[in-house]
């Protein structure tokens, strides 16, 4: 039997004791030699220092979030308009146009709002819009309310420091062409090297105005015309939209929205309130210059009509008040028999003996009405019935023309009406029909002469589209206002002077030499009041008006009605001034008279008046050259004692034919 090695024998514990000792080497070696180290964050640290490095860092953390002012980072700046606006210029597609895509609806708004099918490298026109046409000045004399000046802060400055608040303005009308807009609004140029398409319908169906601008020329003493100046807005009428346009990064839409909701106050703002006296607004009404020629003539029908009706009413209630029975009064009894007993007629004592019988007889005569004779009171009432069925019938046709005319200005009654337009007007849409706009200028000077143009500023149909238009346009896509061209210049209109005068008399001799009788009219609350003066050579042309003196006046009351017709009105407390205008008298003469005729060859009796410009104006007493004018005035004045009368309502009209002013009676006599 052959013998184990032992190595053989021993070979596993062998490897093994090897092993170990190998692994014990390996341990003894790393704790000996190599150092244990542990990552924290992105550093290796010792085991031991781990901890060191968490705690330390731990505190930095505390430290700040516990810091009241630690420094921030810088933030990198962010423009969101420009890469908005990079967007929206570029394409939407690699190609110029979509493969496939959906019909446009436009008449939805769908597919025609963006681009409106526009390709790249076709342009569209900035729209080059024609001015207002049409335009018509008029100038305007009004006494404003004190209650105004409280109400729109910067009024006082257009204003005289103390009342009567009287002003002279200018009003502006003209008129906005919807065809001519539309044609200009889709109007595409015409030749070169573009490619050019028509705006989309989107983008301009809902233009409104933002401004309405005015400017005026005045004219010089040679004749020519001045600088044109800007007409200012109306203070406490600013409507805000140029504020609102003038915002950075405006969304049109909301600019257009704002307009619309504000179209009247836009195109035309109304004026302020005239004055009240005892609760009534004095002088006239304030028209469109449109209605100065025929609408004043239909007010002063309007005028004539209101007094006629005032008339016919108290008529008629007076032939009324004729047809009722006296008070206290019993109606007639019913006559007796001919010839019967009774109290009042004589036939009993007359039955007692022949000849009083036939004393009866005659008594029963006498007390019974004869029936072929007509009764008096009934021809007296049978008239009165007559009368008043003509008066309610007259009644009835004021009362018809009267609506007529009413209708004519505008559904309002002119005189009685607050100023401006009724509550509740609404105009067309700017691009349907024909739209009025009216400027007011109140810094007008008196006597002077002007002219005016007018332009209004759309909401551009472009602004924000500036990838759609040529490089040279761009600059117009930035404003949200799109300004239309100048109008042309309105005919001059002239503002009334401070003072007019008319010659009424004149001699040449007499016990204080040559005289010459002038009447002066001055504006004063409402309407024009009239003054009387002599002169003598040198002297300058005044006169004493009389006019409410609503300081004085206080909160008396108006004097009340009496029972069965009006109480005398109580009259309202006034006081004088003395007007001038900056006019002499020169001299007056006697001139050969040329006509033919009666009076052929008497002599006419002229003044010379030299005014502030060192003119020599020639006057005649007789002249007719003014006589329009002068019967304006003295209306005025008539209507303005009336007031001072403290009458509430218009006089009876002057009989056809018949001299117009107080009760027909010039105010001077006519030399």
């Amino acid at each position: 039997m052959q013998r184990i090695h032992p190595l053989e024998k021993n070979a596993e514990k062998i490897l093994l004791g090897v092993t170990l000792v190998i692994l014990l080497g390996v341990l003894a070696w790393q704790i000996r030699f190599v150092n244990n180290r542990v990552t924290v964050g992105k550093e290796e640290v010792p085991v031991a220092r781990a901890y060191e490095v968490v705690a330390s860092r731990a505190e930095t953390l505390r430290a700040q979030v516990s810091d009241e002012s630690p420094e921030l980072p810088e933030a990198k700046p962010v423009d969101v308009r420009a890469a908005f606006v990079g967007g929206l210029e570029g394409a939407v597609s690699p190609s110029p146009s979509l493969a496939w895509g959906l019909r446009a609806l436009p008449e939805l708004g769908i597919g025609s709002v963006a681009g409106g099918g526009i390709k790249s490298g076709q342009f569209v026109p900035v729209p080059s819009v024609p001015g207002p046409g049409g335009l018509r000045a008029a100038a305007y004399l009004m006494t404003i309310s004190a209650a105004e000046i409280e109400q729109n802060p910067g009024l006082e400055r257009l204003l005289p420091a103390e009342g009567p608040h009287d002003k002279a303005l200018v009003s502006v009308e003209a008129h906005v062409d919807a065809e001519a807009l539309r044609a200009a609004l889709t109007a595409t140029p015409q030749g070169g090297e573009e490619d050019w398409q028509p705006l989309p319908q989107p983008w301009w169906e809902r233009s409104e105005v933002v401004r309405v601008s005015a400017e005026r020329q005045e004219r010089q003493a040679d004749g020519s015309w001045g600088a044109a100046a800007a007409v200012g807005e109306l203070p406490g009428r600013v409507t805000g939209l140029a504020e609102l346009a003038a915002t950075p990064e405006l969304d049109i839409g909301e600019l257009r929205q704002q307009a619309a909701g504000k179209r009247e106050e836009v195109l035309r703002p109304a004026l302020y309130q005239r004055a009240e006296l005892r609760g009534r607004q004095v002088g006239l009404p304030w028209v469109p210059p449109s209605d100065t020629g025929a609408g004043l003539e239909l007010a002063e029908e309007l005028r004539q009509l209101r007094r006629e009706r005032t008339a016919l009413d108290r008529r008629i209630k007076g032939l009324e008040a004729a047809l009722e029975p006296p008070p206290q009064q019993q109606p007639p009894r019913e006559p007796p028999p001919r010839g019967g007993r009774g109290r009042d007629g004589g036939g009993g004592r007359g039955g007692r003996g022949g000849g009083g019988g036939g004393g009866g007889d005659r008594g029963g005569e006498g007390g019974a009405p004869d029936p072929n004779r007509p009764d008096e009171r009934q021809l007296t009432l049978e008239r009165i019935r007559k009368d008043l069925t003509t008066n309610r019938e007259q009644l009835g046709r004021v009362d018809t023309r009267i609506g007529e005319i009413e209708a004519q200005l505008g559904g309002a009654a002119p005189l009685d009406a607050p100023d401006g337009p009724a509550t509740g007007a609404q105009f067309a849409p700017l691009l349907e029909g024909q739209t009025t706009m009216w400027v007011h200028d109140l810094s007008v000077e008196r006597g002077r002469e002007y002219r005016y143009r007018v332009r209004y500023a759309l909401t551009n149909p472009v602004y924000g589209r500036s990838g759609l238009l040529r490089q040279e346009d761009r600059q117009s896509a930035s404003e949200p206002e799109l300004w239309t061209a100048w109008s042309e210049w309105s005919e001059p209109v002239r503002v009334e002077p401070e003072v007019y005068y008319f010659l009424t008399q004149a001699s040449t001799g007499g016990p204080q030499g040559a005289v010459a009788s002038v009447e002066v009219y001055a504006f004063r609350w409402g309407y024009w009041r009239r003054g009387t003066a002599d002169l003598q050579p040198g002297d300058r042309v005044h006169g004493q008006i009389e006019f409410p003196d609503v300081a004085g006046e206080g909160a008396r009351d108006v004097a009340q009605q009496g029972a069965g017709g009006a109480a005398e009105p109580e009259r309202v407390r006034s006081k004088a001034e003395e007007v001038f205008r900056d006019t002499y008298l020169l001299l007056v003469t006697n001139v050969p008279s040329s006509a033919a005729g009666i009076g052929a060859g008497a002599d006419r009796v002229q003044a010379y008046f030299r005014d502030v410009d060192g003119k020599v104006l020639l006057e005649r007493a007789a002249g007719e050259s003014m006589r329009e004018l002068r019967t304006r005035l003295e209306n005025s004045h008539a209507d303005g004692q009336r007031d001072l009368r403290g009458e509430q309502r218009p006089r009876r009209p002057v009989p056809p034919g018949g001299p117009p002013g107080d009760g027909g009676r010039q105010g001077g006599r006519q030399g």
